[in-house]
């Protein structure tokens, strides 16, 4: 009784395990029947494992070789962009706090070694 509140389930008898050993006998007949086959064509499935990785590869490479083209397309397109977008903000930066323009002073002494 105690068993049960605590949500413990506890088989009645015997006969109730019958389902769970087929299945647990059915998957290990599975298991081997698969295992006899790959051995007793082991040469054939090779084969044909290799030709199906081929195609994988193939089809990886097309896809791989469609990203890099998109990639290469948009590095090129959008490089003068983003340089045009720097200069702007760059002539605004200037215009707005012209202390920044890097230009050369004039009457300033210039310090050298007499070489």
């Amino acid at each position: 009784m105690t068993r049960l509140r605590l949500g413990l389930a506890v088989a009645q008898s015997p006969l109730e395990w019958i389902p769970v050993v087929l299945i647990v006998l059915l998957i290990a007949l599975v298991i081997y029947s698969i295992y006899s086959c790959c051995v007793a064509w082991a040469e054939e499935i090779k084969a044909c494992c290799f030709c199906i990785l081929d195609c994988f590869a193939c089809i990886f490479r097309f896809f791989m070789a469609i990203y890099l083209a998109i990639k290469w397309c948009l590095q090129r397109t959008w490089y003068p962009v983003k340089q045009c977008c720097c200069y702007c903000c760059e002539k605004c930066d200037f215009f707005y706090h012209p202390y920044k323009k890097k230009v050369p002073y004039t009457h300033v002494p210039k310090f050298d070694y007499g070489t």
